[in-house]
């Protein structure tokens, strides 16, 4: 199973970033497309209208953490 991550525009509802995540640990490569897009102006730039998609919210979730408890499994 393949796992993909996308935001989308408030504006004009078009796709702003995609991004398809590595295989492995799926919360690994969904924290890491996270912050990635979040430090990227123009990933959250929309290309369509222009609109700048604010930082993605990462919760309260203590992803590193999440990640290295799944690796010690």
């Amino acid at each position: 199973m393949r796992e993909a991550v996308a935001w989308y525009c408030a504006r004009c509802g078009a796709i702003v970033h995609s991004e398809e995540l590595p295989t492995g640990i799926p919360q690994e490569g969904y924290w890491n497309a996270v912050r990635t897009f979040n430090a990227d102006l123009s990933a959250c730039t929309c290309g369509g209208c222009g609109e700048v998609h604010p930082p993605a919210d990462l919760g309260d979730i203590a992803w590193p953490e999440v990640v290295a408890a799944l690796r010690a499994e």
